[in-house]
Formats: structure tokens, C-alpha cells, sequence
């Protein structure tokens, strides 16, 4: 329970489908990643994207919160189990490739790089 006496499913996130206006429960380890634009923020599963009804800040906290995931720049948050290849860019920048339905790649910029590196035992 919560500081208000409210239960809570760990682990789960509800979202909507855009085209359907559909909610589903998420499962974070399904979840490969965030984005925020224009106020809206969508969660990138291996199958479809989804539309999170709250703010990116606090998806932010909730899902870092679990070791898992990683802010990659201002607007993206990465599953790490789900990135399959790194890419150096210009500038101590990386391009993460992620393994979902769009084949995704997410620059991961110079201020979260030292984050990148302690989560997945690089020097």
C-alpha cells in the first residue's frame, strides 16, 4: 500500500492503445522504451506503442527505480535487456540498438554515459 492506503500492482504500468483507446497493463519487463514529445509520452513495447496517461517524470522515477532501466537523454528511457548492439557516434555519444518491432536506435548522450557504464560493468 501507498502513504494514502491505496494498493498498487508492482511491476505493471496501464497504458492505451492509440488507435483503440484500449487500456493494457504493461509488464516493465515488456516495456523496451520511453519517449517524451510534446507532452505525451509513449511506451515503446517489442509489439506495438502506447500511450502513458502521466507525466515523464514520474515513469522516470518508477521505472529506474528498478536497476533496469537507463535515461539515455532528455526525452528517452532504455530497457537494457533489451539493447543488442552499441555504436560509437561523434562526441562520446553512443547509439544504443534496441531489439523491438521497429528496430529502434537511441543516442545515448555524454551526460548519462557514466550511468550507461556503471549499470552494465564497464570501466
Amino acid at each position: 500500500m501507498n502513504d494514502t492506503g491505496e494498493k498498487k500492482l508492482s511491476g505493471l504500468i496501464c497504458a492505451e492503445a492509440p488507435d483503440s483507446g484500449e487500456l493494457i497493463l504493461l509488464r516493465y519487463e515488456d516495456i523496451v522504451a520511453v519517449t517524451t514529445a510534446d507532452r505525451q509520452v509513449m511506451i515503446s513495447t517489442n509489439i506495438r506503442d502506447y500511450l502513458y496517461k502521466g507525466s515523464f517524470s514520474v515513469i522516470t522515477e518508477l521505472l529506474c527505480s528498478t536497476g533496469y532501466f537507463l535515461k539515455c537523454n532528455r526525452n528517452t528511457l532504455v530497457n537494457l535487456r533489451w539493447v543488442i548492439r552499441l555504436e560509437h557516434w561523434s562526441n562520446m555519444r553512443i547509439i544504443l540498438h534496441i531489439q523491438s518491432y521497429n528496430k529502434a536506435r537511441i543516442v545515448l548522450s555524454r551526460q548519462y554515459l557514466k550511468d550507461f557504464k556503471r549499470m552494465v560493468g564497464l570501466p
